[in-house]
């Protein structure tokens, strides 16, 4: 940790440099307000000890400017006997602790290792958070991203439900975690419900909860996902699949804030905040009575409509980036990069899969690839990307077998995205029976995500 000792008397600072060297820290000193304003303004000093008697700017003005500059630094204080009062006014403007002189070695070097700890612990946590939230940035520099980026700033620190529109792959459900992370619920539950990938005779229990007994094999009282997001955002994702009588009972919550368990009588409050995800046309689905519209009016609050990849290609560079670096370090491999006649190839095609699409292929190239540089070569090789717009495949040297094999692949895979790999609902999407779409993967060489 490098300190900045600010002290008029050079006697004094010199005491300080001798304690604080010997204890291993890099230290550098001011004899007046001015030049240590000037560098702490360098962002070099973690921690700061202020003498508040200072012949030109006062200790008390130095921290207002630091505070009102928003400079990141740690401030000890210095005070003489008799002005514990501006001291205890330095606390107030952000000041660690106070020190009286003369000082005791032994109290500043268990201030400052406490200090230290303090600032280890900060750091920790940021790269914490910054691995986590890692997987919740929203990436993109489209005119159509930025203006999805401001309606979050917007609407983040509000109550309001939040309706959120888009083709499957999109990024629906990272928009929902943007706007629970950037809200004044943050540290308390995100619960999200794929309402698509639960059958209709089970959403109830899982939305509700349920009491024991309710039904056979109701062997103790479960919390449902309403309850467990108490204080916190619910999302409920692909919510146009919900049935009409649980939609029912949804409405319900987001009117009165209370709901019972399945099998119970008693009222159960909740505080949350509702953010609903659908990629079906949800006008029409009202229109064919498939969706309530006084809980689209209720949900619809805020409406966020996402582009497809297709409608925000420019964007699409940096996402490769951006799934590159990440898979590198969550994988611990070494770097390779994309060629310009790749990136190129990947803006002509029409992504029907989307940001899903996408970062599955920059991830299986990166695997496959033998090279640094993943070229053309590589692309044709293992991306496997059929463009029906232009009805061209990548790879012109095959058979009318493999094809017909490679396409029929592109499709599976395909809708197994869009059913988030739930080989239930995607064999329902592609109309053939389980067992069968396990042959088809098993011959395609299909492994299915966990």
């Amino acid at each position: 940790m490098k300190i900045l000792i600010i002290d008029d008397e050079k006697s004094i600072r010199d005491s300080y440099r001798m304690i604080l060297e010997y204890e291993g820290y890099e230290i550098d000193e001011a004899a007046s307000g001015v030049r240590a304003l000037k560098k702490i303004k360098t962002g070099l000093y973690k921690i700061i000890l202020l003498d508040l008697m200072l012949p030109d700017i006062g200790g008390i003005e130095i921290m207002e400017r630091i505070k009102k500059e928003g400079l990141d630094v740690n401030i000890i204080v210095i005070t003489g006997h008799g002005n514990v009062k501006d001291a205890v006014a330095a606390i107030k403007l952000g000041a660690f602790n106070f020190l009286e002189k003369p000082i005791e070695k032994n109290k500043l070097i268990l201030i400052l290792r406490n200090l230290v700890d303090i600032i280890e612990l900060r750091v920790e946590n940021k790269n914490l958070k910054s691995t986590l939230y890692d997987d919740i940035q929203i990436i993109g520099e489209s005119s159509k991203i930025i203006e999805i980026l401001e309606v979050i700033k917007k609407i983040a620190p509000s109550d309001s439900s939040i309706f959120i529109q888009g083709a499957n792959g999109t990024g629906k459900d990272l928009i929902a975690r943007s706007i629970h992370f950037n809200s004044k619920r943050n540290n308390k539950p995100f619960v999200e419900v794929n309402c698509a990938a639960i059958p209709d005779e089970l959403i109830e229990s899982e939305l509700f909860g349920y009491e024991q007994g309710a039904f056979t094999n109701a062997l103790a009282r479960k919390k449902g996902k309403i309850e467990l997001a108490n204080g916190g955002t619910l999302f409920l994702d692909e919510i146009g699949d919900m049935s009409l009588l649980t939609q029912a009972k949804v409405l319900r919550v987001l009117q009165f804030g209370e709901f019972e368990r399945v099998g119970g009588v008693e009222k159960i409050r909740v505080d949350i905040r509702i953010v609903a995800a659908t990629n079906k046309d949800i006008r029409k689905a009202i229109k064919n009575k498939k969706f309530r519209e006084d809980l689209y009016f209720r949900l619809n609050v805020i409406p966020i409509f996402v582009p497809t990849l297709k409608e925000r290609k420019t964007d699409i560079p940096i996402l490769v980036e951006h799934f590159s670096e990440g898979f590198f370090k969550k994988n611990a491999i070494k770097k390779k990069r994309f060629s310009k006649e790749v990136i190129e190839k990947m803006l002509t095609y029409s992504w029907p899969g989307n940001i899903r699409e996408l970062r599955n292929i920059v991830e299986r190239l990166i695997i496959m690839s033998d090279s640094k540089l993943i070229s053309m070569n590589d692309f044709k090789k293992y991306s496997m990307l059929y463009d029906s717009e232009n009805s061209e495949i990548i790879d012109k040297d095959l058979t009318l077998k493999e094809y017909s094999l490679l396409c029929e692949k592109q499709f599976i895979l395909q809708k197994l995205e869009e059913a988030n790999w739930n080989i239930s609902r995607a064999s329902k999407l592609l109309g053939v029976q389980r067992p069968n779409l396990y042959k088809k993967l098993e011959q395609l060489d299909i492994r299915i995500k966990k």
